[in-house]
């Protein structure tokens, strides 16, 4: 049974989305929308069983569509965590984080129980095309940032769910 509350926020995300589809520079609204719709499974209330069943039958669009313009929008609030130069749209960001020299510095400021995976996820199925010397670096500072885990597990410091 979905609830009043699901229903409208599914309505106002949905507002959202129709309000700024045609327009180019509106991407991070769409992404936004479509990010709560996803996170809260709002596409429930429209009685789709997943979100890209949702996706197809609401909007017309793939499931690739919606997670490229859901990136983009969680890359920007990681750069406005960091202090980094935001990227301007979809496009860019997509560029920019499969850059051979992208740092995982700039996944420290994820919450990294419940976003890194599916970033190191990410970028681990662009690894491929990267040259040798890339792929070592990266191997080098991935095992860093697991060890940082380890570390922060063995003295308590994990984030309560």
């Amino acid at each position: 049974m979905v609830d009043l509350n699901s229903n409208a926020d599914l309505r106002l995300n949905e507002a959202i989305i129709e309000q700024n589809l045609d327009s180019g520079g509106k991407q991070t609204k769409i992404g936004e929308a479509l990010r709560a719709i996803r996170l809260a499974k709002l596409y429930r209330a429209a009685g789709c069983k997943s979100f890209a069943v949702y996706l197809k039958t609401r909007w017309k669009r793939s499931r690739a569509w919606a997670y490229q313009l859901i990136k983009f929008v969680e890359l920007k609030r990681v750069c406005a965590a960091v202090n980094a130069p935001l990227p301007a749209n979809e496009r860019q960001a997509r560029t920019r984080w499969l850059e051979p020299n992208a740092t995982l510095e700039r996944l420290k400021e994820i919450d990294y129980f419940a976003q890194s995976q599916r970033v190191i996820e990410y970028l681990t199925r662009k690894f491929a095309d990267w040259p040798p010397e890339k792929k070592a670096e990266f191997a080098q500072q991935l095992l860093r940032l697991v060890e940082g885990f380890v570390a922060k597990a063995r003295v308590g410091n994990l984030p309560k769910e």
